[in-house]
């Protein structure tokens, strides 16, 4: 059994109950908050959770359950008190993100996006432009983090790693980190598993990881060596000084990036390695590689591409 909470399509939901000048009320921070111990999904339609008053994240589970979003933007957290400026997990349950989006998020503590005891699922999911004034701008998870088809970039933290931060490891296929401050990955005890995914900062090391990253192939660690992700000296692991990307239209009427015209990251993966059972193995039980961030297909010239978004003219199932 779950508790399912379905929003109106394309809807904006925004939570405003707010002391003057616009902030949290005291005992009642305004979240949208569940404390339940039955999983909780949110299906979106395309709709928008929006924080407005300041003080407050905007989604708080404070149970053991899994939380679980689907086609939903949660943006303007501006958290004061807590982890976690866009969704806040106090217990071990798994956060669940299925073509959604955290944008736009701030908190005084870990966690721009996202702060979790658990761990993190994110699929086809953009987390972009969030603040943290501690770690991880992105994601902070004493978890594993796990991406498929995901962009994370733009993120900032005051005090380091601006992107992902997994305590128990970070495993990401078709998914594009970059252009965080700091450090784009964090696995603190832990390692990186990767397979066709761009992690690139904007100077400094990439990643802090404690053990040898796994390489499955096809990876772009740029910027910095290619050193700081552990990734070795395997010939599929793309290592150039730095790497272009443009911003095309995503999901949620966000913009993402993607490799431009006539990149190496454009047919860069053999048709054979697209979806090799060890890729697929990587992830869960169900989850299509076949699809990129857009609900597009792979390949789409014969060979497919290194990042979160499969480049054709056509466009995919999502605008």
């Amino acid at each position: 059994m779950r508790v399912t909470l379905r929003l109106q399509r394309q809807g904006v939901y925004p939570l405003d109950v707010c002391a003057p000048p616009f902030t949290a009320q005291a005992g009642r921070e305004n979240e949208l908050s569940y404390s339940g111990r039955l999983p909780l999904t949110i299906e979106g339609g395309g709709s928008t959770i929006e924080q407005l008053c300041d003080g407050a994240s905007v989604i708080e589970n404070l149970g053991n359950g899994e939380l679980d979003l689907v086609d939903v933007k949660v943006m303007g957290g501006r958290s004061t008190h807590l982890p976690g400026g866009g969704i806040y997990s106090a217990g071990i349950g798994v956060v669940l993100l299925i073509g959604s989006a955290l944008v736009d998020n701030t908190t005084v503590a870990a966690g721009g996006g996202m702060a979790t005891f658990g761990d993190v699922y994110l699929d086809g999911t953009t987390i972009a432009h969030n603040h943290s004034d501690e770690l991880a701008g992105a994601v902070a998870a004493l978890g594993h983090v796990t991406g498929l088809d995901s962009s994370v970039f733009d993120n900032t933290a005051a005090l380091g790693n601006g992107g992902l931060e997994g305590g128990n490891g970070i495993t990401l296929a078709y998914s594009t980190v970059v252009r965080n401050s700091g450090t784009q990955i964090e696995a603190f005890g832990s390692h990186l598993t990767a397979f066709a995914s761009i992690i690139a900062g904007e100077g400094g090391p990439n990643c802090h990881v404690s053990e040898r990253a796994v390489a499955s192939g096809w990876d772009v660690d740029a910027g910095d060596g290619g050193r700081s992700c552990l990734f070795g000296s395997s010939p599929r692991v793309l290592k150039p000084a730095r790497v272009r990307l443009t911003s095309v239209a995503g999901i949620l009427g966000l913009p993402v990036l993607a490799p431009p015209t006539r990149s190496p990251l454009i047919n860069a993966i053999p048709r054979s390695a697209c979806f090799s059972p060890q890729v697929a193995h990587l992830l869960p039980k169900g989850w299509n590689l076949r699809l990129d961030q857009l609900g597009t297909s792979r390949p789409q010239g014969g060979r497919c591409d290194i990042g979160a978004i499969e480049r054709t003219t056509a466009g995919g199932r999502h605008g």
